[in-house]
């Protein structure tokens, strides 16, 4: 993946505009890597909508005006959408990243599932405390953890 050349603080509450100048909601928050890179910006239409659309930072221009990406109209709005409380999991990455025709990231066993884990029960914020807590106690088998917990190593500044 690309990197971003912009600081997350640049890209919140930003109005977001397709290549085609449409306007498509604004940046409610940022799914960062583990060293803090931006990677995704959630949008969402409106302040009631509840639903955000995860999209790519690759491409993504900061102007006077807004974040402006680097896809039309109709691809943003055909985009997946995920409840805006909602972990990203790696498989709404998957197909985030196939929506929108970029590499999938490759899932590396040692090094993600260790900071999923311990990244969602030290930092509490992608909403799987539950999760970590009945894996903690027993809960869930070794297969049904691994199942549940895959993917949630990003994190949701906002």
């Amino acid at each position: 993946m690309t990197r971003c050349d912009h600081r997350t603080t640049e890209l919140l509450a930003r109005t977001v505009f397709t290549s085609d100048r449409r306007p498509v909601g604004s940046v409610v928050s940022a799914l960062v890597d583990a060293g803090g890179t931006p990677r995704y910006i959630e949008v969402r239409r409106d302040r009631f909508e509840r639903q955000v659309k995860p999209i790519p930072v690759q491409g993504i221009e900061v102007d006077d005006q807004g974040v402006v990406l680097p896809h039309l109209a109709r691809t943003v709005e055909g985009a997946p959408a995920i409840p805006a409380s909602d972990a990203v999991t790696y498989d709404v990455e998957v197909g985030v990243c196939r929506h929108f025709d970029i590499p999938v990231p490759e899932w590396v066993d040692d090094r993600d599932a260790w900071r999923a884990w311990r990244g969602v029960k030290s930092a509490g914020d992608m909403g799987l405390h539950l999760r970590s807590a009945r894996a903690e106690s027993g809960m869930l088998t070794e297969a049904g953890e691994v199942a549940e917990q895959r993917g949630t190593r990003l994190r949701r500044i906002r």
